[in-house]
């Protein structure tokens, strides 16, 4: 933390090696992104901010329909299923966003044992 006191008027920036300060995150956009993304009829799309601007956006499906003759659905619960999954990155430019999706790298990937 020294390293960044100086007396100079000049911008500080971080000492080499060192990263920067991540830029303050936007507000969160999961619920706009739910409804600008694509869908297939019957998709219920649910999309959850990770961090700063990227999102992981899920589109469930059912195999099945609620059960004839009852007033409940959670008979059907047991038979929704992730149909697609996508990491997204969102931009924004006054009112409009920009989703662009994010590559999985096997590359960046740990194992933990």
């Amino acid at each position: 933390m020294s390293d960044y006191i100086t007396d100079s008027p000049e911008p500080l920036e971080p000492p080499a090696g060192r990263a920067a300060p991540a830029a303050p995150a936007t507000s969160d956009l999961s619920r706009r992104i739910e409804q600008m993304v694509e869908r297939k009829p019957l998709d219920a799309v649910r999309c959850v901010r990770v961090f700063g601007n990227f999102y992981r956006c899920n589109w469930w499906a059912r195999l099945g329909s609620k059960r004839p003759g009852t007033d409940f659905d959670w008979g059907g619960l047991i038979t929704d299923y992730v149909r697609q999954s996508r990491f997204l990155k969102a931009t924004v430019s006054g009112e409009e966003i920009t989703l662009e999706d994010v590559p999985s790298s096997a590359a960046g990937r740990r194992s933990i044992v």
